[in-house]
């Protein structure tokens, strides 16, 4: 948590460029931009990040505080958590079936393997 609260305060630094102690609206585009990006996300579109921008701006007045930047920092975070979790799922979900497939191959193989056995012993049993 202490170094979510950091990165979420290097961020801020970083991107308020003006040095005004508020982030603008480009600033705030700069940035998720570049979370996403270190995220491996794709970025927001314009109406999810006014969204955002609406949530998260508690006095309206157009740009984010520090503590109103932490709650969208935190909102990019709890989202790239969700699809990682998918994405784990997914492939979870994935490597379950092809396993399956593979127990599904090796019995048919056994068994194709079995019959070709009995086959073979049936002709020489019937040649001998």
């Amino acid at each position: 948590r202490a170094e979510n609260k950091e990165r979420c305060r290097k961020y801020f630094v970083r991107y308020d460029v003006n040095g005004d102690g508020v982030l603008q609206r480009n600033e705030v585009d700069e940035a998720i931009a570049s979370i996403c990006k270190a995220l491996l996300l794709t970025p927001p579109g314009r109406e999810k990040v006014d969204a955002l921008v609406a949530k998260t701006d508690k006095n309206g007045d157009g740009v984010l505080s520090t503590d109103e930047w932490m709650r969208l920092y935190n909102l990019l975070v709890k989202s790239a958590l969700q699809q990682a979790s998918m994405v784990i799922e997914r492939q979870h979900t994935e490597m379950a079936a092809a396993s399956a497939r593979a127990r599904e191959a090796a019995v048919a193989a056994r068994e194709a393997e079995r019959a070709s056995a009995a086959a073979s012993d049936s002709k020489a049993s019937a040649k001998g």
